[in-house]
């Protein structure tokens, strides 16, 4: 594929769209494809905004545990990066 990083933005896309219509399974499925995709390419910014997108959902399906977990890994891999976190973890 001539953008490999549109391979893992297009079920990103899909996932928040599904996230907002709350259809959390869809939603958890799509961001999960994101997720793996972004891992083969060694995209971890990627990664990490589909793991806090992930976050999101799990939240809004009232699975609270799993979205603070979610969250608090969002946040690791934005410090080994230096990038802020989008939010208090």
């Amino acid at each position: 594929m001539a953008d490999p990083e549109g391979r893992a933005g297009t079920p990103h896309s899909l996932g928040y769209a599904h996230h907002r219509l709350r259809h959390h399974t869809e939603a958890i499925h799509y961001y999960q494809q994101s997720l793996a995709l972004s891992r083969e390419l060694g995209d971890q910014y990627n990664e990490a905004t589909t793991l806090d997108r992930l976050g999101d959902t799990f939240h809004s399906a009232d699975n609270h545990v799993d979205a603070h977990e979610l969250w608090r890994r969002t946040g690791t891999i934005l410090e080994d990066l230096a990038c802020p976190a989008p939010r208090p973890v």
